[in-house]
């Protein structure tokens, strides 16, 4: 029987409250309005657009108190992008959107009041930790994650939550870790490896999920826990095994057919789209695909966390060698994203 997900998602253009527009770089010689982010933090006003510059040097472990759109160049550029070592949201964060980040630390809330109105979308992140009382309204789409909420966090704490359109990759004990499974959609991601979907609170209820791939190239696949279902999902373990997943309209041990992807663990030169001969073409709750790219929504996930409407500029040829007094020849890409 299928089951119907309700959820309320205050989703307001981030643009919509701007008021100031600051950039960020810690370059050497940049010639941005700050060159660390903690401090343009403490300094803007709420509803700011945060711009941070891909560097080679970490902007370090930030903490946010107001609501602002942080965004940074991308995640798994070949080339450049904007690292940070975690962010810790506080209390007065609420409608805080970050994009285009690659944090190899943790995103924590440490708050006692409820944060609501969260987008976290395009990021690189290892754990989204909702400790303290939590977060009420999330969305985390297309970003590449470990772990949502593991053990040891300090809570599972989020309400009325929206996963979808991200690639979900670790092994171990990894995945999303949930207890309000009422109020919390998991739909259209890629797990790869062992990551699974965990209910804390399956005495309750069940978590449905929805349109999803697992895909695992060793061992034996199995994706099953108590108090989760299963709903057209797809399983595939090339090299072993799989268990059948609880639900109904899912595909066990069906290859998908992703343009191409050959290994477990994630790399952006990864394409997860369907060739036209997928079995996941169409094959969701809705007609829509299974997978990251579902044919439906406007959000298109991007493989280097490139934020949408935000163009980039890329240096595809530059002149080795030039002599006193010549001209430099340099051609460049732009991308509108």
């Amino acid at each position: 029987m299928k089951t119907k997900l309700t959820i309320l998602l205050t989703l307001v253009a981030f643009t919509g409250f701007a008021q100031n527009t600051i950039t960020v770089d810690n370059s050497p010689g940049a010639n941005a309005d700050y060159s660390d982010l903690q401090p343009a933090i403490n300094f803007a006003n709420p509803n700011d657009i945060i711009y941070v510059h891909a560097s080679e040097t970490s902007y370090g472990q930030v903490t946010i108190t107001k609501p602002l759109s942080i965004i940074g160049f991308g995640h798994s550029n070949p080339d450049k992008n904007t690292y940070l070592d975690g962010i810790i949201l506080t209390n007065g964060s609420d409608g805080s959107y970050i994009s285009g980040l690659n944090i190899n630390g943790n995103v924590t809330t440490s708050n006692t009041i409820i944060i609501n109105d969260l987008i976290f979308e395009n990021n690189k992140i290892h754990d989204i930790e909702f400790g303290g009382l939590g977060a009420n309204n999330v969305v985390i789409r297309g970003n590449v994650i470990n772990r949502i909420s593991p053990p040891g966090s300090g809570g599972y704490n989020y309400t009325n939550t929206l996963i979808t359109n991200n690639v979900i990759a670790s092994g171990g004990t990894s995945g999303v870790f949930l207890e309000n499974h009422e109020s919390i959609i998991i739909r259209n991601n890629i797990f790869l490896y062992a990551t699974k979907v965990y209910n804390q609170n399956a005495s309750t209820g069940d978590v449905v999920v929805q349109n999803c791939i697992f895909y695992r190239s060793v061992g034996t696949g199995n994706w099953n826990n108590d108090g989760v279902v299963f709903e057209n999902c797809l399983t595939y373990n090339p090299n072993g095994a799989t268990t059948p997943l609880v639900g109904t309209g899912n595909w066990d041990d069906t290859n998908p057919n992703f343009v191409y992807v050959d290994d477990q663990v994630w790399n952006p030169d990864f394409d997860f789209h369907l060739q036209p001969s997928s079995i996941a073409i169409g094959a969701g709750i809705n007609g829509e695909d299974l997978g990251i790219y579902d044919g439906m929504t406007p959000f298109l996930f991007n493989n280097f966390g490139f934020t949408a409407g935000i163009p980039t500029v890329t240096i595809t040829a530059i002149t080795e060698q030039v002599a006193p007094g010549d001209n430099i020849e340099v051609t460049i890409q732009s991308n509108s994203n």
